[in-house]
């Protein structure tokens, strides 16, 4: 009976530390895109899913990420990187915007930062290049393009990418921006996901 017990306090301490890392997410999320009055207080133990299977905590986590993922890129279509300091979590380093150095080998990105680009033409035809590996630590960056006219553009055929949106390389449309967030899991393997936004102008 007592083995029984304390299999049920190390299972109920294993979901615990589950939901956590979801109200963790849920956290940063908000503090991204706070909804209207959002004082930015993390949820209360109550908004989270009951965690009484493995399934529930990791359904707790997978959707806590893809919100995460949402608040992320509005902020960036936003043009933000304006987040009041207060509002950030400790140890959460915000992405500076760069612009891609381009060399003989084509336009270097930038890591932990928001690379912005436009396209002007066919004669900017541009190939990308990823920041350079350092020992130990992973990638991880946000590549925003504004096709103002037609161009053909390439990234290194060399990487491995995932994604859950197979359309995530489809052609981005004249007049729209399209933002691609990659973060590395392993060695030259980037999960890519995409994010597009019309272009407005003001008639």
């Amino acid at each position: 009976m007592a083995t029984d017990e304390n299999e049920c306090r190390e299972h109920n301490a294993y979901f615990a530390e589950l939901d956590a890392i979801a109200a963790k997410l849920d956290e940063t999320a908000k503090i991204l895109t706070p909804d209207e009055g959002d004082d930015a207080t993390p949820p209360d133990e109550g908004e989270q899913t009951e965690s009484n299977s493995y399934f529930a905590s990791f359904a707790n986590i997978a959707s806590a990420l893809e919100r995460l993922k949402s608040a992320i890129a509005e902020r960036i279509a936003a043009g933000g990187g304006t987040i009041p300091a207060e509002r950030l979590p400790a140890g959460l380093t915000s992405f500076d915007i760069k612009t891609p150095s381009i060399d003989h080998t084509g336009a270097r990105l930038h890591d932990k930062a928001v690379n912005v680009y436009s396209f002007y033409g066919p004669s900017t035809s541009q190939d990308f290049r990823f920041p350079e590996k350092t020992a130990g630590k992973a990638r991880s960056f946000i590549l925003r393009l504004s096709m103002t006219a037609a161009t053909e553009w390439a990234l290194p055929s060399d990487v491995h990418y995932e994604s859950d949106d197979e359309d995530v390389f489809a052609e981005i449309e004249v007049g729209s921006t399209a933002i691609f967030m990659f973060t590395e899991t392993s060695d030259n393997l980037f999960m890519v996901s995409r994010k597009n936004v019309r272009t407005v102008t003001k008639g």
